[in-house]
């Protein structure tokens, strides 16, 4: 395994650039798994986004994972997906799922991360409003347009998961975002210093 995949950056960092993103409403919470109402809580907030166009299958959307303890936030996981309700309805089940007898990992990791932490919460990622923290120069033509649409999802989940040091987070091997998070990595060693985001 490539070592360069363990670039984390510290704790104290990663939760305060999490609850940057909260306040600048970079992250939109979705919903708790424990809450009683778990479930109503992530079919409401699709309902409305649906309502208002937010959500389409066109898009990809981003989602983040994370457990509040006090005033820290940690980030346990996060992904991309064309059909996010139906990735974190799936995700939901798993959680609550009795049997951990399952041979899919995912659905162990899930139920087990359940059961361990009870102050995790799931959030939608704006990521044109995250994209606007990086995005410098950009030009509104079609071309630029395509690559955008097309780019920043990958670009997101990639710079997330360093900025948060989202614990369990890996790239899809041969993806695009480990593509981007590989050469985020490159600037960052080429710069010999923190990168702080603006």
């Amino acid at each position: 395994m490539d070592n360069r995949r363990r670039k984390i950056i510290n704790s104290s960092t990663a939760s305060d650039n999490i609850l940057k993103y909260i306040n600048k409403q970079v992250f939109i919470k979705i919903f708790e798994p424990h809450d009683v109402n778990g479930k109503e809580q992530l079919e409401d907030f699709f309902e409305k986004t649906k309502e208002n166009n937010n959500v389409t299958r066109e898009f990809g959307c981003t989602w983040i994972l994370l457990e509040k303890k006090g005033d820290i936030y940690k980030a346990i996981t996060l992904g991309q997906s064309q059909d996010i309700r139906n990735e974190l309805l799936g995700i939901y089940r798993d959680m609550k799922s009795i049997s951990l007898s399952s041979d899919k990992p995912k659905r162990k990791y899930y139920r087990t991360l359940y059961e361990k932490d009870t102050n995790l919460c799931f959030y939608k990622v704006d990521i044109d409003l995250y994209m606007n923290i990086f995005w410098n120069n950009y030009k509104d033509d079609s071309q630029n347009n395509l690559f955008y649409e097309i780019s920043k999802d990958y670009f997101a989940e990639a710079m997330l998961a360093y900025f948060t040091g989202a614990i369990d987070w890996n790239y899809s091997f041969g993806g695009m975002d480990k593509r981007f998070y590989y050469h985020l990595l490159d600037i960052l060693e080429e710069k010999q210093k923190d990168f702080q985001e603006q």
